[in-house]
């Protein structure tokens, strides 16, 4: 478990770039060998740092995500969003290199 109210968040890092931020076009249909891996990773080995009341939303149809609240996770080290998981297994986001080597060699 991790010591949420404890954890220096500046410290962690970002597992891509912030969806809203950039053109999320340029960065889908990456294909990743280990996506249900990664996958499994962030969906369940997350600690909920965040809820906030705004809807977490689909950056390529421009649409909320119906019923769901944005949510940031950490796992001590990185922090990602329940965006960038969907975005992940529907559209084969890019996840930052560096995170993908960390999740493989924690989950081997």
């Amino acid at each position: 478990m991790i010591d949420l109210i404890n954890l220096d968040i500046s410290k962690c890092k970002e597992i891509t770039e912030e969806l809203e931020h950039s053109n999320v076009n340029n960065r889908i249909g990456f294909s990743c060998a280990e996506k249900s891996t990664i996958l499994n990773y962030l969906k369940k080995r997350g600690e909920e740092l965040a809820v906030l009341t705004c809807s977490a939303m689909d950056y390529i149809s421009n649409q909320p995500l119906n019923g769901t609240s944005l949510k940031s996770f950490t796992d001590g080290k990185y922090l990602w969003s329940n965006e960038e998981i969907y975005h992940f297994e529907k559209y084969d986001l890019k996840l930052n290199d560096d995170f993908i080597q960390y999740v493989l060699n924690k989950t081997a």
